[in-house]
């Protein structure tokens, strides 16, 4: 995928993706939208999102799935949320008309319990399923090769970050070990 501008993103989706300081908005195929999420997203963060997402809900966008990757947020804010909730509320009959199914990948820890409990509480109108990891969420999703878009969307994160894989990497085997892994033991397990 290359790095886009809204408005090229808006023209020519497919195989694009606009960026900001923690997400990544991104069209792999006509039947497949998403967003990777990071760090620590505040309300501007999710407003500037906003303005991206809605990209999905007019032509030349078709009805499709969407994927949200949330697996790399350390933390949300309130402000943040309450954004998320006023762009749900205020588009939610075009949400219903233009998205089919929504995955959500979630992060361990107190993250990953308020992303996968978000839908609950927000009005999303279109099923919604949590998952650990992309590959699984891709799968439910119906992609044929879930595995090496769940590659392509971690080579997406790292070019749209500007994280270097070792430390995505890094971070990842931190977050399956929170009660502590020895140098070596890291050192061992990235080769």
């Amino acid at each position: 995928m290359h790095r886009a501008t809204l408005e090229e993103l808006g023209r020519d989706p497919v195989g694009c993706y606009a960026a900001g300081e923690t997400f990544a908005h991104f069209c792999v195929h006509t039947e497949l939208w998403g967003i990777l999420l990071w760090g620590r997203p505040d309300e501007a963060h999710a407003r500037e999102l906003g303005r991206s997402l809605v990209l999905e809900l007019a032509p030349p966008a078709q009805p499709h799935a969407s994927i949200v990757d949330a697996s790399r947020l350390e933390s949300g804010s309130e402000g943040a949320f309450g954004a998320l909730e006023r762009y749900v509320v205020r588009h939610g009959e075009s949400l219903q008309q233009w998205v089919c199914r929504l995955a959500i990948v979630r992060s361990a820890g107190l993250p990953g319990a308020i992303v996968a409990g978000a839908h609950d509480v927000l009005p999303l109108p279109y099923p919604v399923a949590v998952f650990d990891d992309a590959r699984a969420a891709l799968e439910w999703l119906g992609e044929k090769a879930p595995g090496a878009l769940a590659a392509e969307l971690s080579e997406l994160y790292a070019e749209a970050s500007s994280t270097p894989p070792w430390l995505a990497s890094l971070r990842g085997l931190l977050d399956a070990n929170l009660r502590g892994i020895s140098v070596a033991a890291a050192a061992k397990r990235l080769g």
